[in-house]
């Protein structure tokens, strides 16, 4: 959810990630290929922009932090 902006909506990746059900944590690389833990309501920066794919356009999100 991206509250400034009025977004909310389901998030998936594009690769495969760990995820500890137990904990709701995802452990995903970093921009500089270190693993980092995300919690289910951790605050994290993106970027956002629009991704081509096909004939349609996608939100695309970017974990910056």
């Amino acid at each position: 959810m991206v509250n400034r902006f009025g977004l909310e909506g389901l998030v998936t990746f594009k690769r495969d990630n760990e995820y500890d059900a137990g904990t709701y944590e995802i452990t995903v690389p970093d921009k500089d290929g270190d693993k980092v833990k995300i919690g289910v309501f951790d605050k994290v920066v993106v970027e956002i922009g629009v991704e081509k794919v096909s004939s349609h356009s996608l939100l695309a999100v970017r974990s910056l932090s």
